[in-house]
């Protein structure tokens, strides 16, 4: 009997599951070329081809969807502008999501132009973001996490802030982008992996429990968390040449402790962590070489979800992009403390990350040096 009731359930589950993902995440929602949408950060950046605010915008005009594309630069809006070719149902501007008369001026854009063509903006892709420099906390000053937070958190929380007067008149949604960082912690990535979880709760604040706040006014928030990918942010040549910026800075102090092995080993570490297999093969020196083609290519499985995301009729709450974010990130986070120290541990191991100079023969001294030998990491 109870098998008998299991069997019927465990088939109605599939059942659901089928007409969910064949019938019901199929429904588009109607009249969608009577509508708007805003992208922020299309700008295409060093690789045109991989940034996934530049190619959103081409995928939903080429859908017949108009599309505000909110650009940092000039350069950008021109790149973009040639890409997408003649057409009335673009407009692209510039903003920038640190500055708040910037973004007023977007928005009194955006307001006018809705008003003339007689559309709705049916949703918003808070897609702006920076990686920032990457290095462990010791080697990093409290403008390094400003800096990045003032995009990835403060930008979108400014435009979201600015812009949902409009959603709400239109009973619309916001599609904001976080990072599989927030489910697993990556040495060296505290700017990034900081800003990532304040804007995730910020996002869940107006989306989870019963979809308040937002959902008072029938507006969606969605959440699009994606592992790495190649795009600009993923350059290991960049990041590799700000980690040897970040060594010069560092006060002498923190170079003692640690030494210049550690930071030269570290440096490939860091810039990639899928290197925590590769570098047991290759070894940890070419890892900063192999990061780009670690990284996941298909970026348009993130632009994928983004579309999704704003023309299904009953999109996801979360959409979780990328083989790293779904087999990797999620199941460490559901992980027991225990097995994650002990995974962590491994990793540890088999990348053979060294010991910093000062622990190979300890000198607690050399951890806190007298008042003459102190020298502070400056703030800014």
């Amino acid at each position: 009997m109870i098998f008998s009731i299991f069997a019927v359930f465990a088939t109605l589950l599939v059942v659901a599951l089928f007409v969910d993902r064949l019938v019901v995440r199929r429904i588009r929602v109607k009249r969608l070329e009577e509508k708007a949408l805003l992208i922020t950060g299309c700008d295409s950046g060093p690789f045109k081809k991989f940034c996934f605010g530049f190619d959103l915008a081409l995928k939903c005009l080429s859908s017949g969807i108009s599309v505000f594309a909110s650009c940092r630069t000039q350069k950008g809006m021109d790149a973009l502008q040639s890409k997408a070719g003649m057409t009335d149902r673009l407009f692209a501007f510039m903003m920038d999501v640190t500055s708040d008369a910037s973004v007023q001026k977007g928005f009194a854009f955006v307001r006018k132009m809705l008003k003339e063509s007689q559309k709705d903006l049916h949703a918003l892709v808070s897609n702006a973001g920076i990686l920032g420099n990457s290095a462990f906390d010791d080697f990093l000053r409290v403008n390094d996490y400003k800096q990045v937070a003032e995009v990835n958190t403060f930008g979108a929380i400014r435009v979201i802030h600015s812009f949902k007067v409009l959603l709400k008149s239109s009973r619309g949604r916001i599609v904001g982008i976080t990072s599989s960082c927030c489910r697993g912690h990556i040495p060296g990535t505290g700017p990034y992996s900081v800003s990532k979880h304040a804007i995730q709760g910020y996002l869940e604040v107006l989306s989870e429990n019963n979809r308040q706040e937002m959902r008072l006014f029938d507006v969606d928030v969605i959440i699009v968390e994606p592992g790495f990918f190649r795009t600009s942010l993923v350059n290991a040549e960049t990041i590799e040449t700000t980690m040897a910026s970040l060594w010069e800075r560092t006060n002498q102090t923190t170079r003692l402790q640690y030494g210049e092995h550690f930071f030269k080993k570290c440096d490939p570490i860091l810039c990639g962590y899928y290197v925590t297999v590769i570098g047991i093969f290759v070894g940890t020196e070419t890892a900063v070489k192999l990061l780009s083609t670690t990284s996941s290519p298909h970026t348009e499985w993130v632009v994928n979800a983004y579309y999704h995301a704003v023309t299904a009729r009953f999109p996801q709450r979360r959409y979780q992009v990328g083989y790293d974010s779904l087999l990797v990130f999620v199941p460490f986070s559901f992980l027991p403390p225990i097995l994650q120290d002990a995974t962590v541990w491994f990793i540890r191991f088999i990348m053979r990350l060294p010991r910093p100079a000062i622990m190979e023969n300890f000198n607690r001294s050399a951890c806190v040096p007298d008042d003459n030998g102190i020298e502070l990491n400056p703030t800014t």
